[in-house]
């Protein structure tokens, strides 16, 4: 656990007995992987283009569903850095470290964009790799997308609602992923949630991401700010719908004789740039 900030006759000729006071060494740790991960981010979010790169996703993903999921067993994680942070606007007294991870994905996910979400995000990366595929080709329509995207709204408003009221981390209490990692449950509605999560995931690309994660709609929101890093399709782009089949979080969504992009649900996964034959496809970030 964090310790006390302060503490009295602190030593400042010695800089690791003073660094202790702050930090922990399980604190630092945390700090050293987390800061490992955010470099990874920017480095992927600057070669997303090649070719090469994008072919490694998978080992990403399955390297931070190894680490951070089944090692880590899946907590803590940036959802509950987000509740720590709206406990801490509450007035909770809630450790800085903790916070750091919610936080930091709001700069980095407007500067480099959605990167997270797409390769290195270890719940979504549990899902990705349960797929078996589509079998719900009614979730590929803009309407669908829309009515995700409010279920996830009204998720995040009973997330906020539920934490003001209880003033606690009720989330970690029947975490399906957290249940999964560590192979265990404590309670019926967590084993509930963890069978609705492995059925879906077999059915549908990532369904927590698309319909519940708080998270990823508010990075998406991110992604909506003027300058941001994002995808964006040029005038060359002659509507011929290949980039549309292959996005499965349908993010990109060929309707009317028209491709059309829905910037918050992508999550810069890149299969797209491969697809495209007229290069219409490129990242944005006018600034």
């Amino acid at each position: 656990m964090l310790q006390d900030v302060f503490t009295e006759n602190v030593d400042f000729t010695a800089l690791e007995e003073t660094t202790t006071q702050f930090l922990t060494k399980s604190d630092l740790r945390f700090l050293i992987e987390l800061g490992s991960l955010f470099l990874l981010l920017i480095f992927i979010s600057l070669f997303i283009k090649n070719d090469f790169i994008r072919k490694l996703r998978p080992l990403f993903l399955l390297s931070t569903l190894a680490y951070f999921g089944f090692y880590k067993g899946g907590c803590p994680c940036m959802i509950m850095s987000m509740e720590n942070t709206l406990l801490l606007f509450l007035g909770k007294s809630i450790a800085w470290i903790t916070i750091i991870w919610f936080l930091s994905l709001i700069p980095l996910t407007y500067f480099f964009g959605k990167i997270w979400c797409g390769w290195l995000c270890h719940l979504g990366a549990l899902q990705e790799f349960l797929f078996a595929g589509s079998r719900f080709r009614i979730l590929t329509s803009l309407k669908a997308q829309t009515i995700l995207r409010r279920i996830r709204l009204a998720v995040l408003i009973l997330f906020f609602v539920q934490t003001a009221i209880t003033m606690s981390y009720l989330w970690g209490h029947y975490d399906p992923f957290k249940s999964i990692y560590n192979l265990r449950t404590h309670n019926i509605a967590g084993f509930s949630l963890v069978i609705i999560l492995l059925i879906s995931s077999l059915l549908i690309y990532r369904p927590f991401c698309r319909a519940i994660c708080p998270v990823g709609l508010v990075l998406g929101w991110v992604t909506l700010i003027p300058g941001a890093r994002k995808l964006t399709k040029s005038e060359t782009c002659v509507n011929c719908k290949i980039c549309s089949n292959l996005c499965k979080t349908n993010a990109i969504v060929y309707e009317e004789s028209e491709v059309s992009l829905n910037i918050q649900d992508c999550i810069m996964c890149g299969e797209c740039f491969g697809s495209c034959k007229k290069q219409s496809l490129c990242i944005d970030n006018r600034r």
